[in-house]
């Protein structure tokens, strides 16, 4: 229906996005799973050669950023 989008956010849970109409990406923390809406600049060039398509007719590219949050990483750590 549109009207949510499911998260590749690794293992556990399924996570889900209530921003469907809006164009975005994530970053996840691959610790505590928070999950941030991010718009990446460069996106709108990605894209995959005749060859590397392999024949498919792509339709969707989703980017997903991995990384630890604030609270999950070492303190002093940049």
């Amino acid at each position: 229906m549109g009207e949510v989008l499911e998260v590749p956010a690794g293992g556990g849970a399924k996570r889900y996005d209530p921003n469907a109409r809006l164009a975005h990406q994530h970053l996840v923390c691959t610790r505590c799973g928070e999950l941030r809406d991010v718009f990446p600049a460069g996106e709108a060039g990605l894209s995959l050669g005749a060859d590397d398509r392999h024949g498919f007719e792509v339709t969707a590219v989703r980017v997903v950023f991995e990384g630890l949050c604030p609270s999950c990483r070492p303190v002093g750590a940049a």
